[in-house]
């Protein structure tokens, strides 16, 4: 009972007492932490320039020799087809052609393709004097020539060098672009014929034309030898030089009588091979001037003039052709 009494004033003096009031502090946030990466330019420490080899000092004329002597196709012999050479077309690059004074060597052009009018062209123009009797004469002898029938004839250039050890290019300008070939005369080593290959199909030429074309090509043709009318006819040549096998008879030699836009005609023998033709030359003052002819489907040998004299030569024979009257 005691112990009641004594504790109660300290329960009464605890109740009286005021409470003292309770702080709250806020709490400070730490600051959001931002990562941002941005590039650090290091300058490194300078370094040796690298040392270049110098350029090879290389003068126009020797790059001109390097460039066409690494761009001439040369005969092999897997690029022959009998004794006939065949090359690919390659643009920008040169053929090579073996020739030789005692053969003729025919240069094909692709099927299709003519030359143009003042084409072909050789580059070495000067003249061969044999001996101080002899006339003056060209180192080459060129003549444009064609084969086969009408619109599938080949158009080709013959070539013969005068003597051996010369060397030269032929320009081929053609209604199919340009070729050119690097001529060397050798003693007795020649290409017989030069062509293109002719599996090559797609080679951006024009196609022979049609059947119907074929007909309108005959129509413009209608004053060649092969259709002028027989009363335009002038006959009276005389034929010397020998009888060579592949010589014309004066029978089948003639022209149509105009002096202007006239034409002659010289019907080529059965004996010459298919792609066999003398080469024409006019005799002016003791020389002689290759002039240019082309083969029509008849067989003709035909010139764009009237021609009181001509001469004809096949290897070692040469027939002259006068008109007499």
């Amino acid at each position: 009972m005691k112990k009641i009494i004594r504790l109660a004033p300290i329960v009464l003096l605890s109740a009286c007492a005021t409470p003292e009031p309770i702080v709250m502090s806020p709490v400070q946030q730490e600051p959001e932490v931002r990562v941002v990466k941005e590039p650090v330019y290091v300058i490194e420490p300078a370094s040796e320039p690298t040392k270049l080899k110098p350029a090879r000092k290389v003068d126009e004329k020797t790059a001109t020799r390097e460039a066409t002597r690494n761009h001439i196709l040369m005969p092999k012999p897997e690029s022959f087809i009998g004794s006939t050479l065949e090359y690919p077309i390659v643009e920008g690059f040169l053929y090579r052609v073996l020739t030789s004074p005692n053969e003729i060597t025919s240069i094909e052009l692709p099927s299709g393709c003519q030359f143009l009018k003042t084409s072909p062209t050789i580059g070495d123009t000067r003249v061969y004097k044999a001996d101080e009797q002899s006339d003056e004469q060209s180192n080459w002898e060129v003549l444009k020539s064609a084969h086969g029938n009408g619109v599938n004839a080949i158009s080709k250039a013959i070539v013969r060098p005068r003597v051996s050890g010369l060397k030269t290019t032929l320009q081929a300008d053609t209604t199919c672009g340009a070729f050119r070939y690097k001529l060397e005369a050798t003693t007795n080593s020649a290409n017989e014929t030069v062509r293109f290959r002719k599996e090559l199909k797609d080679m951006g030429f024009p196609e022979a034309p049609s059947a119907e074309e074929g007909k309108s090509v005959s129509a413009v043709n209608m004053n060649s030898c092969d259709n002028l009318p027989a009363a335009s006819a002038v006959y009276g040549y005389t034929v010397s030089g020998g009888s060579p096998v592949w010589a014309p008879q004066a029978s089948q030699i003639f022209h149509n009588g105009k002096k202007d836009g006239g034409k002659t005609c010289v019907k080529l023998s059965d004996a010459l091979a298919a792609d066999e033709y003398p080469m024409p030359f006019i005799p002016t003052s003791g020389k002689e001037a290759t002039i240019y002819s082309r083969i029509t489907d008849g067989g003709y040998m035909e010139f764009d003039k009237v021609l009181p004299h001509l001469a004809l030569r096949l290897g070692d024979e040469t027939i002259q052709i006068k008109l007499s009257r």
